[in-house]
């Protein structure tokens, strides 16, 4: 047996084991990669075991800082003492798993609104707990929203002049205050669970249940009509009723706006002699036709006038003209018109262009033509004015010209970009790739030329190797620059990440990244567009902002695709947006408009600068995303 050869072997099945790696593998993944945050604590201390990256981001501590704290140290709203109370429900098995909304306070002290979901986890030589943290800041704020609307709604309804009312097949369910006094009701109460037939005029009540069986049926509110009501102390009043279907406690119901215009039926007299005053002054009642007084105020305006102006025409009658509603420096111009028109000594047709302060210090330019009003003795007791708004045509003509300047500048910009970069590519090609090309040659020359030398023949070839491997990346690096591959290869998303690790690397600054879509959601012909904005925005942030740190967000809004970036620099004057030579800024408006897209930048005094560009999504990429 001795001269016999043989192996001897034992195998093991390590299957499971592998499968359970590959499984912890999965999990650790998991952990880190989740978007909510994740901590794992001690059963009996509440201390960190551990933390995911979303918790550490959030909460704005490092890892060796968290490690000495415990769950109470994030969570101002609980006592060791109440954490641990709410805890023995797990450790008694009382419970698998608690949740509850509470607060958490990062590192800054700042605070916001979590979901905490805690399960006790024990295997055979381990026991504690893990928690799953969702951030639910979005949510309060909206909650606190809806309750505020409630509010206002209920406010609104209460407070409103004219009278309210909610009935259901035919029973009064609801009525506001003004309700009662117009129905002549003690209260609310005497009208709730009221028939709406004993309020209707008998001689509309056929008529009135058709129209409230019409708008049940066709969903549709009811336009503004008059009718009669009989109040509880059986006056007739008439009434101007809008009404509408509403889903009243789940039940279709009609809700009532009524007015009384008892009064004004009374004064329909009076109201039809001002009518035919108004009509002398107010032919051309498509345009904004104004009565001035000798006075300089604002006897009367007529409806457009009022649009034009954003103010009701109860603000705008007896108000001085060129004091409440012209800029400043064009008073004088106005007043010299005014009083030369009063006196008369200008031509009334002749036209005047000039600009004027509507509601919210919003400027308008109207073409104005002026005609004095004579009285019977023939003495000029106003002014009579129509006015057009040109706004939109003096704007676009100024911003036409502002575009063609744009152009041109950046047109001759980008030949000389082109130039300068052609140039600079050709110094790169002849100083590096020449250079390294030439020593390949003449190494590879050597080579042929060693005989019997091996030590020097393998010198010559791994200086061969090197110079190659150099050219290679040479070569990489000025494609990169031409056009970044690593958007073909891996997608937008990891070529911003992968650009922003390389700028903060290189700058020493601060890049904050979020990224909260999916890389289908974007269209293949928008990304580079993106990525280029990216690269000028961090660019801009680095040479010129002073900012020690930058925020990146690209995320979905509604239908639209939104990328906003911030840092905290001097921020860009409204001085330096508006440059011509700013021609960063003026490529990336281009940018973004050849994709369909809107950018804004915005700057604040030592406040930083904020780029924010909306790209609409696709019918398609939305259809697409809503399936996913």
């Amino acid at each position: 047996m001795k001269n016999e050869g043989y192996i001897e072997g034992i195998a093991v099945d390590i299957t499971e084991q592998k499968q359970n790696e590959e499984k912890i593998l999965r999990l650790s993944k998991i952990f880190e990669e989740s978007l909510n945050e994740i901590y794992l604590f001690d059963v009996n201390t509440l201390k960190f075991i551990d933390v995911n990256e979303a918790a550490l981001k959030n909460l704005g501590y490092t890892w060796r800082e968290i490690a000495n704290m415990s769950a109470v140290d994030i969570k101002p709203e609980f006592t060791f003492k109440q954490l641990n109370k709410s805890l023995d429900k797990l450790r008694k098995k009382e419970e698998d798993k608690i949740f509850f909304e509470t607060l958490h306070q990062r590192k800054d002290k700042s605070k916001y609104y979590v979901e905490v979901h805690i399960q006790l986890i024990e295997s055979s030589n381990l026991s504690y707990f893990t928690a799953i943290v969702i951030d639910i800041t979005e949510r309060k704020k909206a909650e606190a929203q809806l309750r505020e609307s409630e509010e206002r709604y209920k406010t609104l309804i209460e407070s409103a002049p004219d009278a309210i009312a909610i009935h259901v097949e035919n029973k009064i369910m609801f009525a506001n205050r003004s309700s009662a006094k117009l129905l002549e009701a003690k209260n609310v109460d005497e009208l709730v669970g009221m028939n709406i037939k004993k309020i209707v005029h008998p001689d509309t009540w056929e008529s009135t249940s058709k129209r409230v069986e019409k708008i049940l049926e066709v969903k549709k509110d009811f336009k503004l009509i008059e009718e009669k009501y009989v109040t509880l102390k059986g006056n007739v009043i008439s009434v101007e009723v809008t009404a509408a279907k509403i889903i009243y406690f789940g039940k279709p119901a009609v809700q009532v706006i009524s007015r009384d215009i008892s009064e004004r039926k009374k004064a329909q007299e009076q109201i039809v002699k001002e009518r035919n005053r108004a009509e002398r002054y107010f032919e051309t009642a498509a345009v904004m036709m104004m009565v001035i007084d000798k006075e300089g105020r604002v006897e009367r305006i007529n409806e457009k006038g009022a649009e034009i102006l954003g103010y009701s025409k109860s603000y705008i009658v007896g108000k001085k003209w060129v004091d409440y509603f012209l800029p400043k420096e064009v008073r004088p111009k106005v007043k010299t018109v005014m009083k030369n028109l009063m006196s008369g000594k200008v031509d009334s047709n002749e036209v005047v262009v000039n600009e004027v302060l509507c509601r919210y210090n919003k400027i308008k330019i109207l073409g104005w033509h002026n005609n004095v009003v004579h009285d019977d003795d023939d003495n000029i007791i106003g002014i009579l004015c129509s006015a057009e708004d040109i706004t939109e045509s003096v704007l676009l003509k100024e911003k036409l010209e502002e575009t063609n300047k744009e152009l041109s500048f950046l047109t001759r910009h980008v030949q000389d970009l082109r130039e300068e970069e052609r140039s600079e590519l050709a110094r790169e090609i002849h100083d590096d790739l020449g250079q390294a090309l030439t020593a390949i040659k003449l190494d590879l020359s050597a080579i042929k030329n060693i005989e019997d030398d091996r030590l020097k023949l393998r010198r010559k070839t791994e200086s061969a190797i090197d110079l190659t491997n150099q050219t290679i990346k040479t070569v990489q690096e000025l494609t990169s620059q031409l056009r970044p591959g690593i958007i073909d290869d891996l997608g937008l998303l990891p070529a911003i990440e992968w650009y922003s690790n390389q700028f903060a690397e290189r700058t020493g600054k601060d890049v904050r990244l979020s990224i909260k879509v999916e890389e289908n959601d974007i269209e293949e012909s928008s990304k580079i567009t993106i990525y280029r904005i990216v690269q000028e925005s961090l660019t801009n942030a680095s040479r010129h902002s002073g900012a020690s740190r930058v925020s990146l967000k690209l995320e979905r809004k509604a239908d639209d695709l939104v990328l906003s970036i911030n840092d905290n620099g001097k921020g860009i004057s409204k001085n330096a947006l508006n440059k011509l030579t700013s021609f960063g800024l003026i490529g990336m408006r281009e940018r973004a408009y050849s994709i369909g897209g809107e950018i804004k930048i915005a700057g604040k005094k030592d406040r930083g600068t904020t780029i924010k560009l909306v790209i609409p999504v696709s019918k398609e990429k939305n259809r697409k995303s809503n399936k996913n």
